[in-house]
């Protein structure tokens, strides 16, 4: 089937995809809770969880030490979920890279998925999809006086989520697969700080582009389109209000032409590259040049979420189904791609899981400054 026979069957198949598609994203294409034989159990409720904060591996014992708090050391967060009994608890995790000390944030049956963090650290934002009041964007904050999280609040509901911060907290983009299946729309902060008329930046077409990175500069926004991988340049006018949009393919003409289909990306922190999970591996796309676009496999293990380290000389990443790990980079060789001097296991999940019992580990963010 052609690209046109392609868009003209989605086009035609809409209402039907939606439905299958929401039902299925957070087990086809993420895998993010659910796993081996787990069931999950929904809260109906709709009533605010509990924000908790646990020390280590497991809740310390009455009378033990206090539980580690929500620190400026804390520079990666993550998603975990926690199956004890058949009975599955779902946590935002702020960690430190060493993976030396952990601050529970969330924790409850809410399923709560894709935490990043704020332009400057101090809030977490995150997808809803059951729960709270319902699906949307949240964010928690932390109180700096305390290192204690706020109670997680509504900044927008949405069917949909992914969440992405621009650099300097001026925009959110995420993906709405109610109001346009598998397209990307960006908010721009208002002075008052409400979110401002959500603006559909393009039609991701069959490529289901959910995946997005921001570019140091807060303009340009990097994501699939029809299997290829495009920049946008988005200029807003500092009052909610987006001006104008441009798009420019990157891979148009290459090695990857035409192979990109939704995987993650992430755009490095201190140049024009991109990393982008394509099973079955983790490929790196330098565009500083446009005339001389470099591709490179960085490793055979890809397809789930990653995120640069601030000074890019690290990249960590979570499987589909699998560890979250943190691979070193090395000089550019001369072929113009970096050597990987390590992929190493930074959270590790359970070697097995049974109906019962299981702790999966999924996408992680790093702290970007």
């Amino acid at each position: 089937m052609t690209k046109p026979q392609l868009s003209k069957w989605m086009r035609n198949n809409r209402h039907a995809l939606r439905r299958a598609f929401r039902h299925s994203l957070p087990i086809i294409l993420f895998a993010f809770f659910i796993g081996c034989d787990e069931v999950p159990t929904e809260n109906d409720s709709g009533a605010i969880a509990p924000m908790a904060a646990k020390g280590g591996k497991k809740p310390k014992p009455p009378g033990g030490d206090p539980p580690a708090a929500w620190t400026t050391a804390q520079d990666i967060v993550y998603a975990r979920s926690v199956t004890k009994k058949g009975q599955i608890e779902r946590q935002i995790v702020v960690a430190g890279s060493g993976a030396t000390d952990e601050a529970i944030l969330f924790g409850s049956e809410v399923e709560v998925m894709y935490p990043v963090w704020s332009a400057l650290g101090d809030a977490i934002f995150f997808e809803v999809t059951h729960g709270l009041q319902g699906g949307g964007i949240y964010a928690v904050w932390r109180d700096p006086a305390t290192n204690s999280a706020s109670a997680p609040q509504l900044q927008f509901p949405v069917s949909g989520g992914l969440p992405t911060m621009s650099p300097d907290g001026s925009k959110i983009a995420y993906a709405d697969v109610e109001a346009e299946l598998g397209d990307i729309w960006v908010r721009e902060r208002a002075p008052d700080g409400s979110w401002g008329t959500p603006v559909n930046i393009d039609g991701n077409g069959p490529s289901l582009g959910l995946f997005k990175s921001w570019a140091s500069d807060s303009r340009r926004l990097v994501a699939t389109k029809e299997q290829d991988l495009v920049v946008y340049d988005i200029d807003p006018d500092g009052n909610g209000v987006i001006d104008s949009i441009s798009e420019t393919s990157i891979t148009a003409g290459g090695p990857l032409e035409g192979q990109l289909f939704g995987g993650d990306l992430s755009w490095a922190r201190t140049s024009d590259r991109v990393v982008v999970g394509r099973m079955p591996g983790w490929w790196m796309i330098d565009f500083n040049d446009l005339g001389n676009i470099t591709t490179c496999m960085l490793s055979a293990d890809g397809g789930g979420v990653s995120s640069w380290s601030p000074d890019d000389s690290k990249i960590v990443h979570g499987e589909i189904i699998g560890d979250i790990k943190v691979m070193t980079l090395g000089p550019v060789r001369a072929d113009g791609c970096p050597a990987v001097l390590a992929d190493e296991v930074l959270f590790a999940e359970s070697s097995r899981c049974s109906g019962r019992s299981c702790e999966r580990v999924r996408q992680p963010n790093w702290r970007r400054f």
